[in-house]
């Protein structure tokens, strides 16, 4: 999701639009400890925990990462994303979820995802 800054209650509100879609999807959400995730702990329910990763700890976040390095392939470091559109930005992260990851077993994230929430979605009814 591209957002207009990074102030705490922009990136609040981009993850309160992000749960709401799929509310159970998520169990844990870990944040490093830049001011813009001031807020983020108000997301914390029964369901949902909130981390925070130690400073210059980037392993704590490796999906994030990883995500990131795949990202910079789109996307040169150094470069702002507000310099690009928001229909470049999905379609890099579209093309990164797609591709198959021999750490889900060959299957892409977004596979991954979709199945997930498909059983989500059948064990609550």
């Amino acid at each position: 999701m591209k957002i207009r800054d990074y102030s705490s209650e922009t990136v609040l509100t981009a993850f309160k639009r992000i749960l709401s879609a799929n509310p159970e999807a998520f169990k844990t959400i870990t944040f490093d400890n830049g001011s813009e995730f001031s807020k983020v702990s108000e997301l914390e329910t029964d369901r949902l925990s909130i981390y925070f990763c130690h400073a210059y700890s980037s392993w704590e976040r490796g999906s994030n990462e990883n995500f990131n390095k795949l990202l910079r392939e789109f996307i040169p470091k150094g470069l702002s994303l507000h310099q690009f559109t928001l229909e470049s930005i999905i379609e890099a992260a579209d093309r990164i979820n797609k591709r198959i990851r021999e750490v889900l077993d060959l299957e892409s994230a977004v596979d991954c995802y979709n199945q997930e929430i498909a059983q989500l979605k059948s064990d609550s009814t």
